[in-house]
């Protein structure tokens, strides 16, 4: 086979392209949260239950607030820390951290049962504990 042999069997391809985009693309970004559960068709994707859930963006569940969060987290350490000292709102702030992962990880459980989470129950929850403790501990 010759070498212009090899390059009669080259075929061009087309690229075919409507202008939409599919609805499982890559390109395809949120900016805020959206949910989809359900069975059957929809786009071409014929199969079981699916559930998309995207937590981007300042108007998703968890970001809501999260500078008010994170005002009465730091307040609550400044009165640890001027009302029992400096290892007390270390204390605060360590107890704090295991809660919040705690709270990640609870969060993160939620959203992959199909569930839509609500981290100020956690939130207040932790806040509470955490006091509680370095006042028990103080």
């Amino acid at each position: 086979m010759s070498s212009n042999d090899k390059n009669n069997d080259v075929i061009d391809a087309e690229v075919v392209d409507d202008g939409r985009t599919p609805y499982n693309s890559s390109r395809t970004t949120y900016t805020s949260y959206t949910s989809y559960s359900g069975t059957g068709s929809r786009n071409g994707f014929d199969g079981g239950r699916v559930t998309f859930i995207s937590m981007a963006g300042p108007s998703a569940p968890g970001h809501q607030g999260l500078p008010l969060a994170s005002l009465i987290t730091l307040s609550l350490f400044f009165a640890c820390l001027f009302q029992w000292g400096f290892l007390a709102a270390l204390g605060f702030a360590f107890f704090y951290a295991i809660a919040s992962a705690l709270g990640v990880y609870n969060n993160v459980r939620t959203i992959m049962q199909g569930r839509m989470p609500n981290p100020w129950l956690w939130r207040i929850g932790s806040w509470v504990v955490c006091m509680l403790l370095v006042s028990w501990l103080v």
